[in-house]
């Protein structure tokens, strides 16, 4: 008899836990936040699920540095939510080198 084998999972679990997110210079008023932050979220999550599992790896980050995120002028808290989730998106995509670089971890790690 063959014992059955168990199929990869076509869609990996991905969990982003960011604890804090420093927006400097972004002009949003207090009542603006939780729409920039559910559009960050929701973008992000979108960009994430779409990324090949093959360039993920498993372990924590202490630091990433997304660099500069370009803001649309007069843009709303909406659409630079979704501008933020994609530069952080790009950064998470990067090289483990140059993730390596920019967070001062050690690379492989």
């Amino acid at each position: 008899m063959i014992a059955p084998r168990a199929l990869p999972d076509p869609q990996p679990a991905v969990h982003l836990h960011i604890e804090r997110l420093v927006l400097d210079g972004v002009p949003l008023a207090p009542a603006e936040v939780p729409r920039f932050q559910a559009a960050l979220e929701q973008e992000l999550s979108r960009l994430l699920a779409a990324m090949p599992a093959a360039g993920w790896s498993d372990g924590a980050v202490a630091r990433l540095d997304a660099g500069a995120v370009h803001l649309a002028p007069g843009g709303s808290a909406r659409i630079w939510g979704q501008q933020t989730a994609r530069t952080l998106a790009a950064s998470l995509a990067a090289p483990p080198e140059r993730a390596a670089r920019e967070t001062g971890a050690p690379e492989g790690k």
